[in-house]
């Protein structure tokens, strides 16, 4: 059961999103996303409103999932209002597949013009939580716009008590890398049982060389007689 604590005193009514229905199921335990949650939070202190990235070294190791499922906790246990922004090329994950499908518009054009909100943003069910995805431009190399993304994302720290960067694999996509610089802290998600430590270390540096901030990891798809999800900070490394 999820308890509610004090609502946020941000406020999203300067936009009206569309609303997704959508029936969402945690596959991870509320315990472990709650610690998650509050984890980072006290890893960036004295922040109304945080920006914190999830991204792995490869595909397939459950940063999406765990990511998303984050945001939804979040909005709907503590209250926070949440934005997921999500740079990922494509998913297997079906509820990530069907809000991608409901947005007409790129989050960086919210910058350029703050009427594209309605086309960018839509609301998950009847949460807190507002998804929306970055959109590479067809002109541009399948380069997101990385100005673009930053302004919006500024735009929306006033209305948002978190906003969760959703980004690929740093060995498949230069996304995830590039967009580590715009946040306030990044979350490494590491698939225990067959990514080595030489690659999680790659990752790290990869984040650190592009302006990122790596906070801590999640160490995702553990064998049953351990915790499924087990977070630990980098701050005293």
């Amino acid at each position: 059961t999820m308890n509610r604590s004090t609502p946020s005193t941000h406020t999203t009514s300067n936009f009206a999103a569309q609303s997704v229905p959508l029936k969402i199921s945690l596959r991870l335990s509320v315990q472990e996303l709650t610690r998650l949650y509050q984890s980072f939070k006290s890893a960036i202190p004295n922040k109304r409103s945080r920006v914190i990235q999830f991204v792995s070294g490869y595909p397939r190791e459950g940063s999406s999932r765990i990511a998303f499922e984050t945001g939804y906790l979040a909005a709907v246990s503590f209250g926070a209002n949440v934005l997921f922004v999500d740079a990922a090329e494509k998913h297997k994950y079906k509820d990530l597949k069907q809000l991608m499908g409901n947005t007409s518009a790129s989050f960086d054009m919210v910058a350029k013009n703050p009427a594209h909100a309605n086309e960018a943003i839509v609301k998950v069910g009847e949460s807190k939580l507002y998804y929306t995805s970055v959109k590479a431009s067809d002109d541009n190399n399948a380069l997101i716009d990385l100005a673009g993304t930053q302004a919006a994302i500024e735009m929306m720290r006033p209305h948002f008590d978190l906003i969760i960067l959703n980004t690929p694999g740093v060995f498949g996509s230069a996304t995830g890398p590039a967009l580590s610089q715009l946040a306030d802290g990044t979350i490494m998600v590491v698939a225990a049982e067959s990514t080595r430590r030489p690659v999680v270390l790659k990752v790290k540096e990869n984040i650190i060389a592009n302006g990122g901030k790596v906070i801590g990891a999640v160490m995702n798809k553990r064998r049953k007689h351990i915790p499924s999800l087990f977070y630990y900070l980098f701050l005293s490394r």
